[in-house]
């Protein structure tokens, strides 16, 4: 299997955008386990659901954008759109985590 690069400054691959999904979820559920005693519990799950949906959207861009991967050497137009939701996607979970934190304080 080739590696297939798309056209972006920092992220190449589809290995690079995984190991960002990886360390953006992290993050993100640092921020929940640091806001987990001061939350009420029906305002800790909503937030658990808008940091881990993003997430589990952005593991399934991967691996369908990993399936194409096999069939063509060459990114088209759709595997790029792909690509870019899946970075996206994380700093989506970042965002919902760092209102929260702010929200709270």
């Amino acid at each position: 299997m080739l590696r297939v690069l798309y056209p972006r400054i920092f992220f190449k691959t589809s290995r690079a955008a995984s190991a960002w999904l990886l360390v953006a979820f992290t993050m993100a559920l640092t921020l929940v386990a640091l806001m987990a005693r001061s939350a009420r519990p029906p305002d800790l799950a909503l937030l658990v659901a808008c940091v881990s949906i993003p997430s589990m959207l952005a593991i399934r861009v991967l691996r369908m954008l990993g399936e194409l991967e096999r069939q063509r050497s060459e990114p088209d137009a759709a595997m790029v759109l792909l690509f870019d939701l899946a970075l996206m996607l994380p700093v989506l979970s970042l965002v919902f985590a760092s209102y929260a934190m702010a929200v709270s304080r």
